[in-house]
């Protein structure tokens, strides 16, 4: 139920989680539970406790969503992971929290981002085009630099794009 999770991001915020303001998520730990926990709930719950995810990031200090991206078990490669087993319908959730992390985003999390796109067999196409159209997003805005595009594979990867 949506009240377990509530509790978790309470111990995974150190208590600065309040039903009006979500605070950041500073235990990896706990979010780790989180995560392992998630695909075990049905997709109402899971689009829920998603947006609680994006609404932790979004007001975490770059540290704290940094610590997110580098602990085993989160950052990209869960959310992948999400992409390719969670029902369609949540796609947009898990862009939005994808979107959060797009700023931290550096070649390897290119090569993991491209490897899914274009080698990922599991993976739904509609799932992969949007991951596509966020890649874009970010190389169109040149969010992503020119040194991290060609240590993934250069232009052969931008015509991809």
């Amino acid at each position: 139920s949506f009240e377990i999770f509530e509790i978790l991001f309470e111990i995974a915020t150190h208590g600065e989680d309040t039903p009006s303001r979500r605070g950041s998520l500073k235990d990896p730990l706990c979010s780790l539970l989180i995560t392992d926990l998630l695909p075990l709930c049905a997709p109402p719950l899971q689009r829920k406790i998603l947006r609680a995810i994006e609404d932790s990031l979004l007001r975490s200090p770059a540290s704290a969503t940094r610590l997110w991206m580098e602990t085993p078990g989160l950052g990209l490669p869960i959310l992948l992971n999400f992409m390719r087993t969670m029902a369609s319908s949540l796609y947009t959730v898990l862009l939005a929290v994808l979107s959060q992390l797009a700023p931290l985003w550096g070649a390897q999390e290119l090569e993991q981002l491209c490897g899914f796109v274009i080698g990922d067999q599991q993976a739904a196409i509609e799932g992969k085009g949007q991951i596509l159209e966020l890649v874009n997003q970010r190389l169109s805005s040149r969010s992503i630099s020119v040194d991290v595009l060609r240590s993934v594979g250069g232009w052969d990867l931008a015509l991809c794009f």
